[in-house]
């Protein structure tokens, strides 16, 4: 970095110029030997005198341009610039529980500086990673789709990519469906604003557009009619009320052989409530204990929450018969499909894939957290999956789901 002479921005303009004149002079010696004769010393000493004016302005340009400090009420947050063109930023909160203090970003800094405003310090490094960062998001959101359809079918299509919050699920989806049309929908109008500024960063304004809600139980009116509709991580924060309402409006907004994709949900009878709580054995208990239990022993719920809070936050997952069911109630003739593709056979292989199938999903091996990673055993594999030819039932922490309208 800089003129490549033991440049380092936190030195002084002295010591600087004082290695610049040894290696100047070494220089000099290599080139015309020890003899003085004949030696251009004014071309030198110019030189000398040139590079020890520009030296401290260049310093100071790196000082300068290199941090830049956001303020905000939790905190305070730097973004370093880099040499290889992306953004170190560095998180400085004590007050509040931080998931991502810090990461590296290609975003500019306006847009970081609104994913700021909006979403608060604790969470700016754990937005930007939903939408860089393929392990967070990317790798098994698009294994949850393309384990079931190739890429082919989505081209020249109508995707909807409900609850998109501010867009990171939307822009992964335009990425990789470059030929399709693609509308994201969310109640909250300023997650919305990161949304279509990142749609504006990736340059994908004319395929890609946000729709805001003005309700949670009813859709924007005039909804047009869509191939394929996305619902990542969405349906655990619908209240129990407003489910049945949303997921059979969805059903009538999807075209006929059209596929509706459920990811990410919380398995209601999974042993660990592991999405809000992860306290053990919760899931099986009546909602006025669970929620005793809830705020006394869990570490992520606070004694002030009430019910209707932890419910929003996903406390309550779904079971797969309580989806169906909805939507036949709904006069829907759902056909759930099984997924075929990337070495998936049957949806336990969802949440228990070999390296080789995380290299064809995404370009990189599937590193799934800590939660996910007691797939890892074979034994356990091979129980749960006898388990799900004898019942019927995909006994993971979390449930995915394609489902698929009849013709």
């Amino acid at each position: 970095m800089g003129w490549g002479l033991n440049f380092n921005p936190q030195a002084s303009a002295l010591s600087h110029s004082i290695n610049l004149s040894c290696t100047l002079t070494l220089v000099k010696r290599a080139h015309y030997g020890n003899s003085e004769k004949n030696v251009p010393t004014l071309h030198f000493d110019v030189l000398l005198l040139v590079i020890f004016i520009l030296k401290p302005m260049t310093i100071f340009f790196f000082k300068w341009k290199r941090v830049i400090t956001l303020r905000h009420p939790q905190g305070t947050v730097t973004v370093d610039e880099l040499v290889n063109g992306k953004r170190r930023i560095q998180t400085y909160n004590t007050l509040q529980f931080t998931p991502l203090s810090s990461c590296e970003t290609l975003y500019p800094v306006d847009l970081i500086s609104l994913i700021l405003q909006t979403k608060g310090l604790s969470y700016l490094c754990d937005e930007i990673a939903r939408d860089e960062d393929h392990y967070y998001v990317e790798d098994h959101l698009m294994l949850s789709i393309l384990a079931y359809i190739s890429e082919d079918e989505f081209r020249n299509k109508k995707m909807l990519d409900f609850g998109c919050g501010s867009g990171s699920s939307t822009m992964i989806l335009s990425r990789r469906f470059p030929h399709t049309e693609i509308v994201g929908i969310d109640l909250v109008h300023d997650f919305i604003r990161i949304a279509e500024a990142r749609a504006r960063y990736y340059k994908v304004e004319d395929r890609v557009r946000f729709l805001v809600a003005s309700d949670s139980t009813i859709l924007p009116e005039k909804m047009e009619k869509f191939d394929f509709i996305v619902l990542n991580a969405v349906y655990e924060h619908l209240l129990p009320d407003e489910r049945k309402k949303v997921l059979q409006q969805l059903w009538k907004i999807l075209e006929p052989g059209g596929t509706l994709f459920l990811n990410e949900t919380p398995y209601r009878f999974y042993p660990i409530e592991i999405h809000t709580t992860g306290l053990p054995l919760i899931n099986y208990l009546p909602d006025r204990m669970a929620f005793a239990i809830a705020r006394r022993y869990s570490e992520s719920v606070t004694m002030d929450e009430s019910w209707a809070h932890l419910l929003r936050r996903g406390i309550r997952g779904a079971t797969e018969h309580e989806i169906l069911r909805t939507i036949r109630e709904g006069c829907g003739r759902p056909v759930l499909l099984s997924p075929s593709r990337l070495g998936c056979k049957n949806r336990i292989d969802l949440w228990y894939v070999p390296p080789e199938t995380g290299s064809r999903v995404s370009g990189s091996f599937i590193d799934f957290q800590l939660a996910h990673r007691i797939y890892e055993s074979h034994l356990l594999r091979y129980i749960l999956k006898c388990f799900l030819k004898t019942t019927g039932i995909a006994f993971v922490h979390s449930i995915t789901l394609a489902i698929q309208k009849e013709s």
